[in-house]
């Protein structure tokens, strides 16, 4: 009995004071037939969420070595570009991309700040070579079929996005013009709050703010080509205006790849 005890003691130290695995210190290595990715979460409100921005991270870096581009994988492990890199200046335009991936591993770590229990997550995933040579050639035809290589092509196209929004604005002296056209001002901004909101998870928003506030919302009417004002009316003392806003999409998409923040949402 006295054996078992001993050993049982051994045990339990050794899990205590186990390593962090070697593969979290790596972003990229291969073999013969797989190439493997490292993405990594820090300080995420749960490990569930830690999870999956570390493997949105990770297909991220995966599309990124093999394609040339950032890019994102939805939930059944498929990238969706609208552009793949074929060299240092061509592009070619693809409706989807399809590169499977494997998770191969997952690592957290758990950490208190500010009396929250927050996240560090890990986590590893493989591409085969073999699958992602032949789609990038399946790509090449695609292209060459449907003739869309594009030469010196270096951002995504620029397309137009309608958002619905409502803009209010505090009436003051009574002076409802100048109401209106705060109202309208804030609808803009409000149009590309709106915007990121359908693009990226809350958690996303929140923990890059600043970035988001400094590139894209305070600049939103430098992204916004046009604007239509359905109605617009004076209610207690605010003045309150219904309006839909013409954003160029495809300039915020390159304002946002610029600064290393342009993950989608995963489709539902």
């Amino acid at each position: 009995m006295r054996t078992i005890l001993i050993l049982t003691l051994i045990l339990v130290s050794a899990t205590a004071i186990a390593k962090p695995p070697k593969w979290i210190t790596q972003v990229h290595w291969e073999d013969a037939e797989y190439e493997y990715f490292v993405g990594v979460s820090s300080k995420a409100a749960s490990e569930e969420i830690g999870r999956r921005e570390a493997y949105d991270n990770a297909t991220a870096e995966a599309v990124q070595s093999m394609f040339g581009i950032s890019g994102r994988m939805d939930l059944a492990s498929y990238a969706n570009l609208q552009k793949i890199q074929i060299s240092q200046d061509v592009f070619i335009s693809t409706d989807e991309v399809q590169l499977k991936s494997e998770t191969v591993d997952v690592y957290s770590e758990k950490m208190k700040e500010g009396g929250r229990m927050l996240y560090n997550v890990w986590r590893s995933i493989k591409v085969d070579k073999k699958a992602a040579k032949a789609e990038l050639a399946r790509l090449k035809q695609i292209a060459e079929e449907k003739k869309t290589v594009e030469a010196k092509v270096i951002s995504p196209e620029a397309d137009v996005v309608a958002v619905t929004v409502e803009g209010n604005a505090v009436i003051v002296n009574e002076d409802e013009p100048s109401a209106k056209a705060a109202a309208i001002k804030q609808g803009i901004k409000r149009s590309c709050e709106k915007l990121m909101e359908d693009w990226f998870y809350a958690d996303v928003l929140s923990n890059n703010y600043p970035k988001f506030n400094s590139l894209i919302y305070n600049r939103c009417a430098a992204f916004s080509k046009n604007h239509e004002i359905q109605s617009g009316f004076a209610e207690d003392n605010i003045y309150k205006v219904d309006m839909t806003v013409f954003l160029n999409g495809g300039d915020i998409r390159r304002k946002l790849m610029d600064a290393g923040l342009y993950r989608q949402k995963f489709p539902q």
